[in-house]
């Protein structure tokens, strides 16, 4: 299945086509305009093994924990490195 923010809803990955998911009440569009930032990945990325990447759900130090999908729904965290050293 193609996900995209425009079809789908990056919490809950079910289709939605307006700002706010009739499924789980999530904003859409003020999350795209308030909370994405530039060093999350995209909404909707796919990784190896078919995941794909949803909201963010959490941000530290030293990770950022984000929805994600694979034939269920789960958590991935991506961990950020410094200088090329994993902290």
């Amino acid at each position: 299945m193609n996900y995209h923010h425009t079809t789908h809803c990056p919490n809950c990955f079910k289709p939605s086509s307006n700002g706010i998911c009739p499924h789980c009440n999530f904003d859409r569009d003020k999350y795209i305009k308030e909370q994405a930032s530039n060093h999350h990945l995209p909404l909707f990325t796919r990784l190896d093994k078919g995941y794909v990447i949803g909201r963010v759900l959490g941000e530290g130090g030293f990770a950022i924990v984000y929805a994600a999908l694979r034939m269920r729904r789960l958590s991935f965290r991506w961990w950020l490195r410094m200088s090329g050293v994993m902290m």
